[in-house]
């Protein structure tokens, strides 16, 4: 992910596509040569460019300033692409040519639920990259976390075949509700003395059911004005 958080590409996701097509397009150049107002290299740029159409150069050089930013700067111990592109990779059984497997099977994401190093990747993932105990956001044992996983690996396979885009949001199944309660109920991703787990269990899931259940944190939250994390847990599945 080019920017820094998940809240990033939600307000910026107006221009997204065609941010992205134009600066594909112009990446040598731009990568070698910050726009105008850049401050990646210390100094302010004097390129200009034409900005892509529907956007003005104000929201562009902000937004392209912003990729720059994040991707000058110094990476230290892990980092968030290598081992996220690593597991949705191996989710999506794509080989390192980019070519992409067969078409995603409850026996696959059982494989996934018993190879303890992909659960143990996204463990790494959450505390690491994703800032998981860092601020009080304390994580549960991995012995914990990874049994209470797969302990639920039916519930997984079960959730594994449907698609966010193809659900109905007036028609939720209510099967695939259900399953979802007693996901979020059931992952140990923090101690059970924390209250609010909202935000880790919708990461580990997203890991774990990528087509299915995107991160939720405080930020989102009030960007679709659903206001702060709920501490009851019932109304934070909600």
């Amino acid at each position: 992910m080019a920017f820094s958080t998940y809240f990033d590409l939600l307000c910026s996701h107006k221009y997204f596509d065609r941010l992205m097509k134009y600066f594909n397009s112009k990446y040598g150049t731009l990568a070698s040569s910050p726009v105008e107002g850049a401050t990646t290299s210390g100094k302010p740029a004097t390129e200009t460019f034409q900005a892509p159409e529907g956007m003005t150069k104000e929201q562009s050089r902000s937004l392209i300033d912003r990729f720059l930013a994040q991707q000058g700067r110094e990476k230290t111990g892990e980092q968030r692409e290598p081992r996220y592109g690593s597991l949705i990779k191996r989710y999506y059984m794509i080989d390192n040519g980019g070519s992409t497997g067969s078409i995603i099977t409850s026996d696959h994401v059982a494989a996934l639920i018993n190879n303890k190093t992909h659960i143990e990747d996204i463990y790494e993932s959450l505390k690491k990259e994703f800032g998981m105990g860092k601020r009080g956001a304390e994580l549960a044992p991995y012995s914990s976390f990874l049994n209470s996983i797969q302990t639920q690996k039916q519930g997984l396979m079960a959730l594994s075949q449907y698609r966010m885009d193809a659900v109905n949001p007036n028609a939720v199944p209510g099967d695939m509700f259900e399953e979802l309660r007693t996901l979020f109920q059931a992952l140990e991703v923090v101690p059970s003395s924390r209250k609010t787990k909202l935000v880790a269990v919708s990461k580990t899931l997203h890991f774990l059911l990528p087509d299915l259940v995107m991160p939720i944190d405080s930020k989102v939250l009030r960007f679709l004005r659903k206001g702060d994390i709920p501490p009851k847990t019932e109304k934070q599945f909600e």
